[in-house]
């Protein structure tokens, strides 16, 4: 017992002899918040105020969170159906870390008004406002010298967004009047991040980043980071439909977005890495691939203008003859390279579906009947012999290790216990809106023939970008057991249009020329192009094939495993979502989505779903509604993920860990898969198209081969893709 005892104290004796660790520590009476979000819609007004920090529920102990969010959607009294005027408002500064020798200060608002001329409310005025002010103080102590290094960095992004198809006369404006480390020792100029548009289709994007170090003296008062913004975004009131222009067909929105975040460290330790401006921690990449990796894959809908049975019989309208080249089973790589004939995807159908005598393919003249007028009757047999792919999730582990397709999950899968670089949080989206209305494409609705469902199309014109938009989404928990989560809708950004997406997607398709549309239906995200190996698909009800052996239709409202030689259940409708039968899942992405129940991000399954077709007996949209998200922890039940819907039908949909605002541009030397990396192959393929006289290798586009193309292949791939 003496030893013992002399032991213990000699080990006290040491740890309190070592150095303590510098830590930031909170300072109440210096800290200060104070902000506001308005909306007033058609002088309809909600506001919400804040005035103190308070302890977040779903953050580490002692970090001060505050929030504030709110929205409005008008219903007038007296109206028949809910006008779609709309206006969305959302901010938050968070602080992470706290007693620890690293920080993270993150920050966000977003504005957002949108007025349909097709409301059947008169097109009254529109505004929602935000203004946030923070002031956090931090006492760093336990041990912190007289001279205290602190290392920083800092990213902020300002984003202005409008579709004015009235003209532009309606403003936003984005202002970060403050970001300041520290009293100047770090941080912006008033108005380097501000912002404003208010011409068609404008989308100036600001984004500043700093990294350095400075010394403090921790006994001379706290460490103090200071922030501010205000954002505005309207719609001005004409009077009683009086508005210039404001005919059907006629959409107005602005939309302004501000983030970033502030990450510190003391006493030797770097600032903490970047976790995001939500919830959701980045996915980290796989071996050999860097996080700013990023390849989309996507799809087209049967009957698109570059699809292969575009207009096949000529029954509806005028399209292109001459660039039918993308299979609607297949999914292609964004920026690959010009296709000059009927081409197979780098994921290809034919191998999961190859003893079943289904078309479109490549090759096979036998196209499904785009524009025929089928007897409504046969419309539905029509289904099992054609395959249009509806949404596409490709992961790298087979999910039957750890889904039942049987049963319901038992207990929710927490995202560490995965070990996998293809699911990430449902924070950042990338989505495409449906280019045609719902009835059946052999009664000429199809992206060239028929406006979208809410009518808002058609999109993917070179000025506004619309054929992809990103969304980011913040995350409340709620009081409804039915919907443990609700999502608000920040910033919708339009980032590419049709050529952006692929070159043999042009020429881009306006008001004009609505019959080169094509209508993107499905989409994915991968660190390159064709990567994760196990791919994970739905079907459309139009055009959903059947299983070769067993003959029987695969079900538009299930998730298969495409593989060879015979797609596999994976998630099915009604036990793990909850659907009823006969609906059609739209888009579908596996993510990593907060789960209140368990105080933790989970799996889950985040969805739309199709518009219901007139002409046929079923209801493909299950009485849901098509402009919004659904999500299921695939427990067996459902529920609706935003507070508020998108303004149309949902298409497709995908998500990643970091902005999407700035998609990959094209790469002209990534000519072989991998696609995203640059390799060998793509050196050897370079060769062979060389040798070969194939365009491809034309990379200084004269016409003629020579060595001056050889030396624009060195320097590209030399440089990388972008």
């Amino acid at each position: 017992m003496p030893r013992h005892r002399s032991i213990t104290a000699l080990l006290a004796l040491a740890i309190a002899a070592m150095p303590a660790v510098a830590q930031f520590g909170w300072d109440p009476n210096c800290s200060t918040t104070n902000g506001s979000v308005d909306t007033n819609i058609n002088g309809n007004t909600n506001h919400l105020e804040w005035n103190n920090w308070d302890e977040g529920a779903n953050q580490p102990p002692a970090s001060p969170e505050n929030t504030g969010s709110g929205e409005g959607f008008s219903d007038p009294p007296g109206a028949t159906t809910p006008c779609r005027d709309f206006a969305s408002v959302g901010s938050e500064v968070q602080i992470f870390g706290l007693g620890t020798n690293q920080i993270e200060i993150r920050f966000r608002g977003s504005v957002g008004t949108s007025h349909n001329c097709d409301d059947p409310c008169s097109p009254w005025g529109i505004t929602a406002d935000v203004v946030f002010n923070a002031l956090a103080c931090f006492i760093i102590n336990n041990g912190a010298g007289p001279a205290t290094t602190v290392n920083f960095e800092y990213e902020a992004t300002s984003i202005t967004w409008t579709r004015h198809d009235a003209g532009g006369e309606d403003p936003v404006s984005v202002a970060m009047s403050v970001l300041d480390i520290n009293s100047g020792a770090a941080g912006l100029n008033p108005g380097d991040l501000n912002a404003g548009v208010a011409v068609p289709g404008g989308q100036p994007v600001i984004h500043l980043d700093d990294a350095g170090s400075f010394t403090i003296d921790p006994s001379a008062g706290p460490l103090t980071v200071r922030l501010g913004a205000v954002l505005n975004a309207t719609i001005f009131s004409p009077g009683d439909g009086q508005r210039p222009g404001c005919a059907v067909g006629v959409r107005d929105s602005s939309n302004g977005y501000v983030g970033g975040r502030i990450a510190l460290g003391i006493n030797g330790a770097p600032p903490p890495p970047s976790t995001g401006y939500t919830f959701s921690f980045p996915t980290p990449p796989p071996p050999n691939y860097t996080p700013n990796a990023l390849a989309i894959e996507f799809g087209l809908d049967l009957g698109s203008d570059s699809e292969l049975a575009d207009n096949a019989t000529g029954g509806c309208f005028a399209t292109n003859p001459l660039n039918n080249f993308f299979d609607p089973g297949d999914m292609y790589a964004m920026n690959g390279p010009v296709l000059f004939a009927p081409t197979n995807g780098i994921r290809d159908d034919f191998p999961v579906f190859a003893p079943a005598p289904f078309v479109p393919e490549p090759g096979d003249p036998n196209l499904a009947p785009v524009g025929a007028f089928t007897p409504i009757p046969d419309l539905p047999a029509l289904g099992a012999g054609y395959l249009d792919t509806d949404a596409s999730d490709a992961l790298d582990f087979n999910l039957a290790s750890i889904i039942d397709p049987l049963a319901p999950l038992a207990s929710p899968i927490h995202r560490f216990s995965i070990n996998t670089s293809a699911i990430h949080g449902a924070n950042r989206l990338l989505i495409s809106f449906d280019d045609d209305d719902p009835v059946h494409y052999a009664w000429c609705s199809t992206a060239p023939g028929s406006p979208s469902p809410v009518g808002f199309g058609p999109y993917g014109d070179a000025t506004s970008k619309s054929e992809l938009f990103t969304a980011e989404l913040i995350y409340f928990p709620t009081t409804v057991p039915a919907s443990p989560i609700v999502g608000h809708i920040g910033v919708q950004v339009p980032v590419a249009s049709e050529s952006d997406v692929h070159p043999s997607l042009a020429p881009d398709v306006d008001l004009l020329t609505e019959e080169f549309d094509d209508d993107i239906d499905a989409l994915d995200a991968q660190w390159g192009a064709g990567l994760a190996s196990n791919w994970y698909i739905s079907v459309d009800s139009e055009a959903h094939s059947f299983d070769p052996f067993s003959g029987i239709s695969l079900d538009p409202a299930d998730i298969y495993l495409a593989a060879a030689p015979a797609p596999i259940l994976a998630v099915h409708h009604t036990t793990h979502l909850g659907l009823q039968d006969g609906t059609d899942i739209d888009a579908f992405e596996f993510v990593w989505l907060p789960n209140p129940n368990v105080g933790a991000e989970t799996l889950a399954l985040i969805f739309s779903i199709d518009d219901d077709d007139p002409i046929t007996p079923i209801d493909e949209s299950g009485s849901l509604d098509p402009t919004m998200l659904y999500a299921s922890f695939l427990d067996g039940t459902s529920f609706p993920l935003l507070a508020h819907p998108f303004f149309d039908d949902v298409d497709a949909l995908t998500t990643w860990s970091r902005s999407l605002v700035n998609l990959p541009g094209p790469c002209p030397v990534d000519l072989a898969p991998p696609f995203g990396q640059l390799d060998f192959s793509d050196v050897i393929a370079f060769l062979v198209a060389f040798a070969n006289g194939d365009p491809a290798a034309d990379l200084v586009p004269d016409g003629s081969f020579d060595f001056s193309d050889v030396i624009a292949f060195l320097v590209a791939f030399g440089a990388g893709c972008p």
